[in-house]
């Protein structure tokens, strides 16, 4: 006699594989923001720079970057990182211009 009731005979909801691929996708997620915030930061730098020594807008600078990227065949972030270390010269601190402290 059945009182509606029944156990179950598989387990329900997520194996612990599929949990642990899961946990190891969002980690993998989270690392590529934490990269791309950490690359969006190193270009901002470089466009300021650039605007700061040729007196241009944002957009100029990113295209500046943009152009060398294409020129170089390498991701943008590769190029940011080379003008920001160019500007900052041997010192390893940013250099400023003269025509800012005359």
């Amino acid at each position: 006699m059945s009182h509606g009731f029944s156990f179950p005979t598989e387990q329900s909801g997520p194996s612990a594989d599929e949990l642990s691929s899961e946990l190891a996708a969002l980690r993998e997620e989270i690392h590529q923001l934490q990269n791309a915030g950490t690359c969006r930061h190193e270009i901002g730098i470089a466009e300021g720079m650039l605007m700061i020594r040729h007196g241009i807008d944002q957009d100029q600078a990113y295209a500046l970057l943009s152009r060398r990227c294409r020129e170089q065949g390498v991701h943008v972030r590769v190029v940011a990182r080379a003008v920001v270390a160019e500007m900052r010269g041997s010192t390893g601190k940013p250099r400023v211009p003269t025509s800012v402290t005359t």
